[in-house]
């Protein structure tokens, strides 16, 4: 079941919405609500407060995505925003990793490119994927490095900009020998370890952020409150669900089922008499980004459909 603290702020407390202007910043999203959710006790009630509080879907987003890298990654700074530099040119796989990382001194020396890093430029501490060429393996040996401060050798440039969501910009990292001490290599295999298990890990704190935020906007407008007895019910759920093991079957099941109770939610908001007495910059910023809670995840598909496959193999007793 849900901590009080959350059920009082979901179900109890004050939702006036204060509109923050467009100029809205990360920073100011860091300083006014990330770094004042230390009254909830779990990073997944952190994704759900800062969700809740949030005034538009893009630090809606960001508090899902920065909790779940909070909870999978314990050593970053809980005030501090974090940035996971996995992608590059060729996508994400192994194979496609080939940013490089060769011991220098009592540290290693990083090589390489990273593409659509989200909140790169704001980010305090770098999760950085990098490949070992040294070590002569089937598939290649990936890394993890954590870095903070101000890194010499690294840039950040502003890369795409996507048609929703424009407050949140995606960047690129270039590393030209960056160096980092020996202390900054996360134990375990980089991909198996950490990049596979983030991707569900990273969904299921998202859409508990979502469905958060679509609650505090059904008690601010008078939805139905039918609305509000679904998207508590999913709250409840997620909260339930045991996600120490986020690529497991039964988690594919659910994170599949819970899409489609998200996306069901959202499509409900188009009712024209949900947003009658609503701040029309509010409904003009739901209606551009509100396809954040609905994107498919090819990802998310490979793994349902080997979890079902396993399932169907599974004798029945």
């Amino acid at each position: 079941m849900l901590d009080k603290e959350l059920v009082s702020l979901l179900l109890r407390e004050d939702v006036a919405l204060s509109l923050s202007t467009e100029g809205y910043s990360v920073s100011q999203w860091r300083s006014e609500i990330f770094t004042n959710l230390g009254r909830y006790s779990t990073w997944l009630d952190k994704a759900m407060a800062g969700g809740f509080l949030s005034d538009r879907l893009a630090y809606v987003f960001l508090s899902g995505y920065q909790a779940a890298l909070h909870a999978k990654f314990p050593m970053l700074n809980p005030d501090k925003i974090a940035a996971f530099c996995v992608s590059e040119q060729g996508g994400n796989r192994p194979k496609a990793i080939q940013t490089s990382m060769q011991g220098e001194g009592e540290g290693y020396k990083l090589d390489g490119s990273k593409t659509f890093v989200t909140c790169a430029e704001d980010a305090d501490e770098l999760l950085v994927a990098a490949c070992d060429f040294s070590v002569s393996m089937a598939r290649p040996h990936i890394k993890i490095l954590h870095l903070g401060g101000i890194i010499e050798g690294a840039r950040i440039e502003e890369d795409k900009v996507l048609p929703f969501m424009p407050e949140l910009k995606r960047g690129r990292l270039t590393l030209d020998g960056c160096i980092c001490p020996a202390s900054s290599l996360l134990e375990g295999d980089g991909y198996a370890d950490y990049i596979k298990p983030f991707s569900p890990l990273e969904a299921l704190y998202v859409m508990a952020a979502g469905v958060s935020y679509m609650l505090r906007l059904a008690r601010l407008y008078a939805w139905p409150e039918s609305f509000i007895e679904q998207s508590f019910a999913v709250l409840v759920s997620i909260q339930g669900a045991d996600f120490s093991d986020p690529e497991a079957v039964e988690n594919q099941i659910f994170i599949s089922g819970l899409r489609e109770q998200v996306k069901a939610l959202v499509v409900s908001t188009e009712n024209a008499d949900y947003w009658a007495d609503s701040d029309p910059d509010v409904h003009k910023r739901w209606l551009r980004d509100k396809v954040m809670l609905m994107m498919p995840d090819r990802a998310h598909g490979v793994r349902l459909e080997r979890a079902w496959q396993s399932l169907r193999k599974v004798p029945v007793a």
